[in-house]
């Protein structure tokens, strides 16, 4: 396949503090605990500052999790497509402000019921944004968070309305193109 700017998409690329190989990158005068929750917002205003409405979204890893807090912040700057490739972020963190924190000491079956709360908030979010995530998950390097991120969507995807508007799919290398 051609390059998405190939095919007549405006693409535009954000590297976060800290990341990518720009030589401006290599000594982030920023950590990354400073801002990693603000990441949506830095997302939002870069879009802004191009006069650009909406846009669908491509995300690989943590860049994932600051398309979610996009949905949870700021829906309208997502339009209905979203490909997230190898999900990794904390669950517990991002969703705290809609199912609160875990219950101190938990009892028995705490686990489950928290596990629920959480299934029934990103079923919110889905439905509050008309959003279809594709999440692509690389068989091969699975961490712990994005084995975890994949069993919440599995659970999402068993609501009847919202099947139509997860697509998960584990993938191995070869099953990518090479990038150019």
């Amino acid at each position: 396949g051609r390059p998405l700017f190939m095919k007549g998409f405006s693409v535009v690329m954000i590297d976060f503090p800290g990341f990518g190989r720009s030589k401006m990158n290599m000594d982030s005068a920023v950590g990354l605990d400073v801002w990693s929750f603000q990441d949506w917002h830095l997302i939002c205003q870069t879009l802004d500052e191009l006069k650009v409405h909406s846009a669908h979204m491509i995300a690989c890893g943590h860049a994932c999790g600051a398309v979610l807090r996009i949905l949870l912040r700021s829906p309208h700057s997502v339009e209905k497509e979203m490909i997230w490739y190898n999900p990794k972020f904390n669950i517990d963190e991002l969703l705290i402000d809609m199912v609160g924190p875990p219950p101190p000491g938990g009892g028995k079956g705490w686990r489950e019921i928290y596990r629920q709360k959480q299934i029934d908030a990103m079923e919110r979010i889905l439905k509050n944004t008309n959003a279809r995530i594709w999440s692509m998950h690389d068989k091969d390097h699975l961490s712990a968070e994005t084995i975890d991120v994949q069993t919440l969507l599995v659970s999402v995807c068993r609501h009847a309305v919202l099947r139509h508007r997860l697509l998960i799919q584990d993938v191995s290398p070869c099953d990518l193109c090479p990038v150019h």
